[in-house]
């Protein structure tokens, strides 16, 4: 699991990759990429929001 309020990257039980990013310090970026890294979801939010987001796609 990404920590909130941190940045990082981790591999969801079906293999995919999740990345959370800050953006200029002020919007965060949850991306959600298949397994050969082609983005196939992405969200903008708050901190909260997006690692929420995050959680929930790293159950599968």
């Amino acid at each position: 699991m990404i920590a909130p309020h941190t940045t990082g990257h981790e591999r969801a039980k079906d293999g995919t990759l999740l990345r959370v990013d800050c953006e200029h310090g002020i919007s965060w970026v949850a991306t959600h990429y298949d397994l050969n890294l082609r983005v196939i979801q992405q969200a903008r939010g708050s901190d909260e929001d997006v690692h929420r987001l995050v959680a929930g796609w790293a159950q599968g």
